[in-house]
């Protein structure tokens, strides 16, 4: 019995002394600036993930297969039109997050050119018309219209929007991705029901991109105006921020692939209607990477040339962490009841093929963490995004070369090549990027690595 007291009094002891501990520990957390921006990036972007995944199984249930297809193939095209705007987004992130403002030479030299971009790349759309309707089969021209024109707006969004997130306006850059999504389901659901297929789709993506665009300028002001020349000089400015777009367009288009090809190449190789079951249990898949996609976003906003290495790596590791937990659960969940849940969100004709989702939704969990670190690197402005970009596809082809014949096999094939990056991006940037010395001494040091870091480009 004395045992027993001494015991519960060693015990009570104990617990008292742990819960200030604890309650200290989950102050820190909650008072975290990244954790707090990943809270409230994240809960925004489960409400627009929410509202782009019911736009998926709506979409799917009001039009046929084919109709269908087509729409997700024409969806993955604007991805790969829209990577040069991504680029451009990425730049102006940068900028803003490294204390440029808007009437500095880099921002307006790049808001020009993101202009030019895009309208050149509408342009280019609308010649190459009538091959893109016989390649990809489509009903109609116009489609590719509304790409063009949805393209230029996101454009003329790009400059506001990246100022928004640079200062941490996150709650605002949430309201504006809602706006987005929701304005899109809710404007192709009725362009749809009045009849237009593939054409209400888009179109209901070109109404809620003009009105993102609006809010988007009624928050940002200068910072989404035109650029207040219209000539276009090669500066040295210039110059050093196009350097560094060749990086983004490596670290982009890695990400771009990995979302969306194989959504392309099966409707390449394979009929519309087995083309259009792919494509339907390929975008619930994609939950996963949109889920975790507001990690990857606040980390931009955190990485800093003027940061310590130490310090950027840590935020590194928490994104990767957050990411982890986050996307695993998902993919727990969508592995355990594929058919159930492929049956239950875009419905029962696209079940022939929802033993694909486990694969698929581990190569989408695999993205995310690889995009974790590609924004890492790019916010850093390492050059070694290049040679893992490069690498990556190509792996990813070579498996798709001895693969492509089944839907199945072109599963396998990007699961294998986003394997092969994620491993790639480990070794390089966990082992080469882990802080060796004590951040807290040599602040001369750090002046140091600032001015170096800042010359590069």
């Amino acid at each position: 019995m004395l045992y027993a007291t001494r015991l519960y009094d060693s015990l009570s002891v104990a617990a008292c002394a742990m819960i200030p501990s604890m309650v200290n520990r989950l102050r820190s957390i909650v008072q975290d600036d990244f954790i707090r921006h990943n809270a409230v990036f994240f809960v925004g972007s489960m409400l627009v993930a929410v509202l782009n995944y019911l736009y998926h199984p709506i979409m799917s249930r009001m039009m046929s297969v084919e109709d269908f297809g087509e729409v997700q193939a024409l969806f993955s095209l604007l991805t790969q039109l829209g990577i040069p705007l991504g680029i451009f987004n990425m730049i102006a992130l940068n900028l803003y997050t490294n204390q440029h403002t808007h009437d500095s030479p880099s921002v307006q030299q790049f808001s020009l050119l993101t202009l030019y971009v895009a309208g050149i790349s509408a342009l280019g759309i609308l010649i190459a018309t009538p091959y893109l309707v016989t390649a990809f089969k489509l009903h109609s021209a116009w489609s590719l219209v509304l790409v063009a024109a949805t393209l230029i707006v996101s454009a003329a969004t790009t400059f506001g929007r990246s100022y928004l997130q640079a200062n941490q306006h996150f709650t605002t850059v949430s309201v504006s991705n809602i706006i987005g999504a929701g304005g899109k389901l809710i404007c192709a659901v009725v362009l749809v029901l009045l009849g237009y297929a593939t054409l209400g789709a888009l179109g209901g993506f070109l109404i809620a991109s003009i009105a993102t665009y609006l809010y988007v300028q009624s928050k940002a002001g200068v910072y989404i105006a035109l650029p207040e020349t219209l000539v276009l000089r090669y500066t040295p400015t210039l110059a050093r921020e196009l350097r560094y777009s060749v990086l983004i367009l490596f670290g982009t288009a890695l990400i771009a692939f990995f979302s969306t090809a194989d959504v392309i190449i099966a409707k390449y190789f394979f009929s519309a209607e087995t083309a259009g079951i792919y494509s339907g249990v390929s975008v619930i898949a994609r939950i996963l990477f949109f889920a975790t996609g507001s990690i990857a976003a606040v980390l931009l906003s955190h990485i800093k040339l003027s940061e310590s290495p130490a310090t950027n790596h840590h935020f590194l590791v928490k994104g990767l962490v957050l990411t982890a937990l986050i996307g695993g659960a998902g993919l727990l969940i969508l592995s355990l009841a594929p058919r159930f849940i492929i049956t239950f969100m875009v419905g029962e004709k696209y079940a022939p093929l929802a033993f694909l989702l486990p694969i698929l939704a581990l190569h989408t969990f695999i993205l995310s963490l690889i995009s974790v670190f590609i924004n890492y690197a790019l916010a850093l402005r390492k050059k070694s995004v290049i040679v893992i970009s490069t690498v990556g596809t190509i792996a990813t082809f070579v498996l798709l070369a001895s693969t492509h014949g089944t839907p199945q096999g072109i599963a396998w094939g990007f699961l294998g090549g986003s394997t092969l990056t994620l491993l790639a991006c480990a070794i390089t940037y966990l082992k080469t990027d882990a802080p060796s010395y004590d951040t807290t001494k040599d602040q001369d040091r750090d002046d140091a690595i600032i001015l170096d870091t800042t010359s590069v480009y």
